[in-house]
This record gives C-alpha cells, sequence and structure tokens, in this order.
C-alpha cells in the first residue's frame, strides 16, 4: 500500500534537502529571507537557538559567502576561534571581496593571534573592497603602530578620522 504512494517513497523522502536547496537556487529572495532568520536569531534568541538555525542556514545554503561570513562572526563573537576562523576563510575562499569576511579575519590575526601583518593584508583586502570602511583602517592603523610603520599607522589613523571614528583622536595625540 505504501509502495503507491509517492510521497512515501524512500528516494524521495531522503531528498527533502534537495528539494530545498533547488527552491533556494531559483528564488533567490528566500536566500535573503533566509539570512534574515539566522540573523535575527542571533540577536534575540539563546546561543543554542542561533546555532541551530544557523547550522540549518548552513546546510541549506554552504556556499553562500555571506552566510559564512555571519557564521564566522557568529562563532568568533561567541570565543569558539577556530570553528569562527574556518568560516570566514570559507567566506573568503568563495568571494574575495567580502570585506567584513577579510575584516574578521584582520581581526583575529591583529586580536587573537598577534599576527598584525597578516591583520594588516587582511585589513587591505577590505579597504580595497570598501574604501570607507572606518573600522578597516582604524584597525589597520593599529596594526601598523604595533609593528612600528609610523608612517602607515598615521595614514590610517587620519583617514579614519575623516570618515568620523570616534576613538581615534587619542591615539593621533598620543603617537603623532
Amino acid at each position: 500500500m505504501n509502495g503507491d504512494n509517492p510521497f512515501l517513497k524512500r528516494e524521495i523522502m531522503n531528498k527533502p534537502s534537495d528539494s530545498l536547496t533547488k527552491y533556494l537556487t531559483e528564488n533567490p529572495q528566500y536566500k535573503e529571507a533566509l539570512k534574515n532568520k539566522v540573523l535575527i536569531k542571533i540577536s534575540e534568541a539563546s546561543k543554542d537557538e542561533a546555532t541551530k538555525s544557523l547550522n540549518f542556514a548552513l546546510d541549506q545554503l554552504p556556499q553562500d559567502d555571506e552566510l559564512q561570513q555571519i557564521a564566522g562572526t557568529f562563532f568568533i563573537n561567541h570565543q569558539e576561534f577556530e570553528k569562527g576562523l574556518a568560516h570566514l576563510r570559507r567566506s573568503v575562499q568563495l568571494n574575495n571581496k567580502n570585506a567584513l569576511a577579510h575584516y574578521g579575519l584582520g581581526i583575529v590575526r591583529a586580536n587573537q593571534q598577534s599576527d598584525h601583518q597578516k591583520a594588516i593584508e587582511h585589513f587591505n583586502k577590505a579597504i580595497e573592497v570598501n574604501p570607507e570602511f572606518t573600522e578597516a583602517f582604524f584597525n589597520r592603523g593599529c596594526s601598523h603602530l604595533i609593528v612600528e610603520q609610523h608612517e602607515e599607522a598615521k595614514r590610517d589613523l587620519t583617514a579614519a578620522k575623516e570618515l568620523g571614528h570616534p576613538d581615534v583622536d587619542e591615539l593621533l595625540e598620543k603617537y603623532f
């Protein structure tokens, strides 16, 4: 009896994610809705609920660089650095012009790994993609300052000031 019902056939029951993936490909507005749902869960739900929502979305959209970047930021903010780095790297691998992913990688390289040269490379890419990325200028300037590249630090901190960064005046006064 069940063999006659196409909805109960094993091969169809095992492919709901294939159907959803096809739907997502054909309906890009749903991709945005799914990402927005994840962002809402991250901002309003518990970590466990947000993680569950994020993992569901990643299962549906594993090739979405923005979702990978969101996941990277989420996990880094929850002190899961290796997991966060993996998602940020994946984001950049999918789209090397994802400024937020490069910025996130720069922040982790600078603040968690004290690798300011690598941080500067990621901040460079973020600024190349978004020339008005105030936080990237500020943080690149700080990394330049730490590795004693004072001319570059002054240039970046001045750019951050011109773009309206609220914390740059103190650094400019102290070091320049």
